[in-house]
This record gives structure tokens, sequence and C-alpha cells, in this order.
């Protein structure tokens, strides 16, 4: 039985890629998964196959084959050293390898049965070794129900796919646009000036970036995304500046909270929301709910600050070799307002307790990048004798040294303020965050 032929039924006709000039229909695009599928007879539902994809057709019938057989998918980046890769390979089991469109078998299959196919992602690891995140499709269109509500999506929309596949973000877009007869439009990789181009003439409507991303397009040209319809922003906390710029041109920002464990999407916030209140990620989407705990567990009060624990449809079954708990405890700290919208004020374990004082960086962050002619900054705890850890930054952007220390003396409390302010580029992550630990290293050997 089909598990896809429902969906590419519902309107046949209907765009469902655009790679370049090429155009797939929905009903074309079924054919050569099914086609795909024939190729891949030695792979069986109850084996677990790697595969490493580019934001390509190609890649997407092969993925989707892969689901129509039920079988595991690990999804691998293909930016990762060789070793990395056979590490990840490992762990994860597999039994089967893509190498373009041709099937290599590694072991035997482990005969394991599986209620729906298995979508396996690793997180970005920023801290510390990736852990492998099962996923599976009833999760995918929880959440691609629930987001066409919050975004308003109807069918037709264009969706770019610019985000790789391999991340959460990208995959999410494939199956929103599978579920609810959305096209989407690749990019293998993300070019600013192309983008502005597709927005300008109207070639997409919806856009899923990281604020690196956004920030590029921005600075070359405001103007195109101004026809677009939805601006969704996600995977790392934007600077105050960034999102004072899109209030400002009246952009259709919406800020969302998620992670690879809920298939993306937690909480999203409209742009009425984002005009108004530049800290929010707005309410829970449907199917899910969130709740602020304390170390114990135990629930805080209205407004107070805690671990974000979250449950609902979109949540994910487990990690490789470990169950999830429920709720599950995101490590992010955060709080709801009365209102009942979040708001994130980063990581758990990046708090720098300073004099015994709890410090969150994405505050002194918020406050560094509200300054003018700053683009980015991030803050760290550096080990301290005295303090026990004393807080630096490193921030991009063309500034007075000296009035920026004054201003963040007017807006923060003095144990707040860094100690030390070095001036560099800001390393990331392949997902497009601040890669703290790294900043730390840098600032901890810089003298």
């Amino acid at each position: 039985m089909s598990v896809l032929k429902k969906y590419f039924e519902e309107d046949p006709n209907s765009v469902f890629i655009v790679s370049g000039k090429q155009k797939y229909t929905s009903r074309e695009a079924f054919e050569l998964i099914k086609a795909r599928v024939d190729k891949f007879t030695s792979i069986l539902s109850t084996d677990r196959v790697a595969l490493v994809p580019k934001n390509s057709a190609e890649d997407i019938i092969s993925l989707l084959a892969l689901v129509e057989i039920g079988c595991g998918v690990v999804l691998l980046n293909n930016r990762l050293l060789e070793r990395d890769r056979r590490h990840l390979i490992e762990i994860s089991e597999v039994t089967v390898v893509i190498e373009g469109v041709t099937p290599i078998r590694i072991q035997g299959s482990n005969g394991r049965k599986r209620l729906d196919s298995e979508l396996i992602l690793f997180t970005s690891g920023t801290s510390g070794t990736p852990k492998g995140v099962i996923l599976n499709l009833r999760n995918f269109e929880s959440n691609a129900r629930a987001s066409l509500k919050r975004l308003g999506l109807e069918r037709g929309d264009r969706w770019l796919l610019t985000l790789p596949l391999f991340h959460v973000g990208g995959l999410a877009i494939l199956f929103r646009s599978l579920f609810l007869g959305l096209t989407m439009v690749l990019q293998e990789r993300f070019d600013a000036e192309s983008v502005l181009e597709l927005a300008n003439t109207g070639e997409v409507n919806i856009l899923s970036v990281v604020p690196t991303m956004l920030y590029r397009m921005v600075k070359k040209n405001v103007d195109p995304l101004k026809n677009l319809k939805v601006i969704l922003l996600g995977g790392a906390k934007p600077s105050d500046s960034l999102l004072r710029l899109c209030v400002n041109h009246r952009l259709p920002i919406y800020t969302t909270y998620g992670m690879t464990e809920s298939c993306s999407q937690i909480a999203t916030a409209s742009p009425e929301m984002v005009y108004k209140d530049r800290t929010t990620v707005g309410h829970p989407l449907e199917g899910m709910s969130i709740t602020i705990v304390d170390k114990r567990g135990e629930e805080v009060r209205t407004g107070e600050t805690g671990l974000i624990a979250i449950d609902g449809e979109q949540l994910f079954e487990g990690y490789i070799h470990s169950r999830r708990s429920l709720p599950f405890v995101t490590g992010d700290v955060g709080y709801l307002d009365d209102k009942g919208e979040l708001h994130v004020m980063g990581r758990d374990d990046d708090t720098i307790i300073s004099g015994g004082e709890n410090i969150y960086p994405l505050e002194i962050e918020d406050v560094i990048t509200s300054y003018q002619g700053v683009r980015r900054a991030c803050a760290t705890g550096i080990q301290d004798d005295e303090w026990g850890e004393r807080v630096e930054a490193m921030v991009e952007g063309e500034f007075d040294m000296d009035r920026l220390i004054e201003y963040l003396r007017l807006n923060l409390p003095g144990f707040k303020v860094p100690k030390r302010i070095v001036i560099g580029e800001i390393p990331l992550t392949s997902s497009g965050k601040m890669n703290r630990a790294e900043v730390s290293r840098l600032l901890a050997q810089t003298p």
C-alpha cells in the first residue's frame, strides 16, 4: 500500500518541484518516485539507509522513494569529513548507503519492523556530541497542519528550499510542500542576490531563513522582501538591530522557536506580535504545549524564568539508543508572559555564573546589538579566579568602543557589563548559529 500516493493525487497537475528551469508536477514526481522504488529493490522496510542529500530534485526523489518503501532514513550532512560521516553511520546502525542513486549494502537488515518510516537527523552538536533524533511522518504532518494555520499557508504557495535537507528546517519544507500542496523552489546553496531576485519576480512567496541569511539580504536590498507573504526566521535568536530594521520596513517577519526534536516550529509569532514586541516568539503551535519548569521539573509562575519543557504531536520518538521523557525538557531557558507568549533567554548550559549571579548571554547580546552599528554579538563566560566566570563578548560591526561601553553601563546592571569586548568575526555552525564554544576558546586565547 502506497504511503505517499494520496498526497500526490490530490492535485496531480500542480507544480511540486522547481529546480532551475525544470519543473515537476505532482504526477511527474510520483512517477519518478515509483521508478526509484523499483530501482531500490534491494532495500527492505527493515533497513536503515544513509542518504547524504543535496537540495536537488534527484535527492528529493530518492528520499521520498525511501519513505515509500518504509525504511529508516538517516540524513547526513554533506559537508562532514569522511571520518565523521563513517562514525555517524556506525552509531546509527545503517545497513545500506545510497551513493548517487545506487544502494550499497554494508550489513544485513536487523529485521526490526517499523510502524512508520523513521527519519533520523543529527543535531548540530554545539554543546557536545551530535545526537540522532528519530522523527516520523506523523510528526511532520502534524507540524505541516499546525504551520498552515499559524502562517496562513495556501495550496500553490511557493516556498524556497535553501536550507539544507539534512537540517530539520529544510526537511520540514519538503514535507509541508508534500502534505499541503505547496511548490518547492530549490536552491542548492544560499545566495542573497538570487533569493532577492526570486522574491522580486514573485517566483517565491515564502522564505525560511536563519538570521545570517536575512542580514545578508537586507544589507543588499530590503525592498524585494516586502513582496513576500512569509519570512519565517528561526535557527538562532536574531539581533535586535536586525529585528528593528525588519519592523521599520514592515517586513512579513514571523519569529519562530523550534528544534530538531519537534520537527522545527514549536512557537511562532506573527508580524503584528513582532512589531509590538521584538523579544517574543509567540504562542505554541496547535497540538504543542509549553511549560516553564525549575531544575526539579516543577512548573514556575507566569513571568518567571526557567527551563522550557514541551509536549505534543510533533515531538520526536527518541534519540538513537535512548528514549525521551515527557514532557521533554529542552535545555533552553525562557519564560511565558501574561499573554502566554514565549520569550527565549538562551541555553541553560550557556548560563554564566559570575560572583554567584546567574547571567543569560542573550540578555547582554540583545542590549549590545541594539546599539547603532553593531551587527552581531556573542557574550560568554571566561574562567576567572576571583569571579568564577567573567563576562566577555565578541562583537561584529562598525562603532565607537568607548561609547558602546558607556551605553552598556546605562542599560545593564554592572555585573552584566562585559569585562572585555573584542571586535572580530563570530564563528558560526553549519546551521547558522553562533558557535559559542569556539567564541569562548578564541576569547580565552586573545590577550
